[in-house]
Formats: structure tokens, C-alpha cells, sequence
């Protein structure tokens, strides 16, 4: 350490002249320093020899590793080559047995086609690999259940699916009822109100049954009395016709007529003029002017049901029958009168006999 390190030494160069020039001292001063140089550099590769022991050891196993490495990527490359060649031969085989195949006659094509032997057996062999379709099918949709769990990602969508279908069926099912029931209620309400109106219409036509039963027994007696009245009527303007015509045919003086005027009602007298004035007798009038026997009726009753009418009939306290037009109105009567007759069978015959009497005909129309 304490000595002072010195100078490397230099390498002694002389041309060709400096060597030819030198003496045998200055020769060997040179050759000490010539060897000193080389000494130097001798303890130098020394040196360097042992600072690069490490780094040749380690570039040796570098080589080493290296080659180990190449090989395995020659051997691998290697069967990767081998099995091209064996894929490149086997095609190869394809290529010349499809080239055989093409290259048949078409007579072979042709028997090979129309061959029931090769068609059968076509048939079952189709047959076979359906069935082993629909077996691998099988197998796959067993494993695909086999595997299923609930942690796996299919069962997580399968769950999440059959949640959204649960739900969605809840809705639909409270969309259904709630549906129904109003329904149902709007059902109910058409049906009350439906047994509502029955009940009024039924019990109307009940009202209208009664009333038209009492206006037919009304109607039924007075008809019949009219008709009495009518049959009376019609004798009494047959017998005065009768006279009449006698005492025409006989020529007697009128002071005979005059004495038997007095025994004659008054109506008859009338009825008499007005028979020679016109040459005929109205009906009509001469049961408008002797109809005293009408029953008295408490006021006049107009109402909804009854026998339809086309001329209403306004009955008086007295023994006169006034007519007067109208539309549709109906007429009751009330009130009993001596001779009232009771209800009996064939009273619409009895209406329409009279009806159809042209004489009669206005009362009714």
C-alpha cells in the first residue's frame, strides 16, 4: 500500500535505420524494456483470464441451455413435420381413391345407382344415423341436465328466466281475475236491471189484463143491451112502416089520420114526417132520439186499455145519446142498470155481427 504504483511500461518500436544505428548497449537497454513490456502484459492476460472465469462459465451453460432448447424445438418441429407428411399422404390416398372414383365407367355409376342391394343397404344406413342423432341429442340435452347447477351460469339464467315468467304469469293472472270479477259485476247489474224491468212490464201487463177484462165485461153489456135496444127499435120502425104504408094503400082522409096521431108517441109523429119528406127512415137518428132506456153513467172515464174506438161516446144524465168524433179513444162503462146481463161465451161473434151491420156501423167506427 505504501508503495506508489507505477507507469505501465511501453512497447519499444524501432525502424529498420534506428535498429541498424544502434550499439550492443542501447540494444539490450532496448530488450530489458522490450521484455519489462511483455512481462507486463503477461501479468495482465493473467488477470483478465481469472476476472473472466465466471463469464466463461456462464456463457457455457448459456450454450448449453441454448442447445438443449433447440433441440426440443427441432424434435417438436420435427413431429410437426411428421404429422403434415402423414396428413399430406393421407389426402393424398383421398385424392387418387376420388380420382379412381371419377374416372369410372358410367356403366358402374349407373349399376351402383339401380343396385337394390346398394339401396337398401343406403336406406339402412340412413336409418342408423338418424338414430344415432337423435341419440347424441339425447345424451347431450342428459349431460347438459347432469351438469346443471345453480352456481353455474346457465342455471343462473335458467332461474332468472323462470323468476321473469313467474311474475309475469302472476300479473297476467291478477289481470285475468280482476277482469272476470268486473265483468261478472257489470253481468249481475244487467241482470238486475234486466229482472227489474220484467218485474214492471209483468206487473203492467198484469194491470192491463185486469183492466181489459173489466172493460170486456163492460163493453159485453153494453153491446148486448144496445143490441136489445136495436132489436126493439127495429120492430117498432117495421110496424110503423107497416101503417104507413096501409094507410097509403087505403086512401083514408086525413082528419082519420089526424084522429090517430094523438094515440101515437110523439117520436112516431116525428119519425112519420120525416118518412114522407125523405121517403126513408134513418136508423141512426131514430135510435139517437128513442134510446131512453141507456143506463145512467157517472161521468166519462178515458184511459189507456180498453175496447179501441174510433168515436168516443158521452153518456149524459139524461135519455139522449150524443155523438162526437175523436181519435183512438177508449171508453168505459160504469155503473149497473136493470137487465144487466152476465158475461157469456161468443161475445166477439156478437161484436163483429154488429160491426158489420152498415146501418149500425157508427157507433163503432
Amino acid at each position: 500500500m505504501g508503495e506508489v504504483e507505477r507507469d505501465p511500461p511501453t512497447r519499444v518500436l524501432l525502424n529498420n535505420e534506428e535498429l541498424a544505428n544502434l550499439d550492443k548497449s542501447q540494444f539490450l537497454q532496448h530488450w530489458a524494456k522490450q521484455e519489462c513490456y511483455i512481462s507486463w502484459l503477461e501479468s495482465q492476460l493473467s488477470s483478465a483470464q481469472i476476472a473472466l472465469a465466471p463469464v466463461r462459465e456462464f456463457e457455457e451453460k448459456l450454450k448449453h441451455s441454448i442447445s438443449s432448447e433447440c433441440g426440443r424445438r427441432e424434435s417438436f418441429l420435427l413431429m410437426r413435420l411428421n404429422t403434415k407428411e402423414q396428413e399430406i399422404q393421407d389426402l393424398l390416398v383421398q385424392i387418387h381413391e376420388l380420382k379412381a372414383l371419377q374416372s369410372g365407367s358410367s356403366t358402374s355409376l349407373r349399376s351402383s345407382l339401380l343396385d337394390p342391394a346398394v339401396n337398401v343397404l343406403i336406406q339402412h344406413l340412413r336409418g342408423e344415423l338418424d338414430k344415432s342423432k337423435l341419440a347424441l341429442e339425447e345424451t347431450q340435452n342428459e349431460l347438459s341436465a347432469w351438469k346443471f347447477t345453480p352456481d353455474s351460469n346457465t342455471g343462473k339464467r335458467l332461474m332468472a328466466k323462470c323468476r321473469l315468467l313467474y311474475q309475469e304469469n302472476e300479473e297476467l293472472g291478477r289481470m285475468i281475475s280482476s277482469g272476470r270479477l268486473a265483468k261478472l259485476e257489470g253481468d249481475l247489474a244487467l241482470q238486475r236491471n234486466f229482472s227489474e224491468e220484467m218485474k214492471k212490464s209483468q206487473s203492467e201487463l198484469d194491470e192491463f189484463l185486469l183492466e181489459l177484462d173489466e172493460d170486456v165485461e163492460g163493453m159485453q153489456s153494453t153491446i148486448y143491451f144496445l143490441q136489445q135496444q136495436l132489436r126493439q127499435t127495429r120492430d117498432q120502425l117495421s110496424a110503423v112502416q107497416k101503417e104507413n104504408e096501409l094507410l097509403r094503400n087505403t086512401d083514408v082522409h086525413t082528419d082519420g089520420v089526424t084522429q090517430m096521431e094523438p094515440h101515437l108517441p110523439e117520436n112516431l109523429v116525428d119519425m112519420d114526417n120525416s118518412l114522407n119528406q125523405r121517403g126513408d127512415m134513418d136508423e141512426s137518428s131514430y135510435l139517437q132520439q128513442n134510446a131512453t132506456d141507456l143506463p145512467s153513467i157517472v161521468g166519462d172515464r178515458y184511459y189507456q186499455y180498453g175496447f179501441p174506438l174510433k168515436k168516443k161516446i158521452n153518456w149524459s144524465m139524461g135519455n139522449n145519446v150524443i155523438l162526437s168524433s175523436s181519435k183512438r179513444k177508449k171508453v168505459k162503462l160504469v155503473g149497473d142498470y136493470p137487465g144487466k146481463p152476465q158475461i157469456f161465451p161468443g161475445w166477439s161473434q156478437t161484436i163483429s155481427s154488429i160491426l158489420s151491420d152498415e146501418s149500425h156501423r157508427h157507433f163503432f167506427c
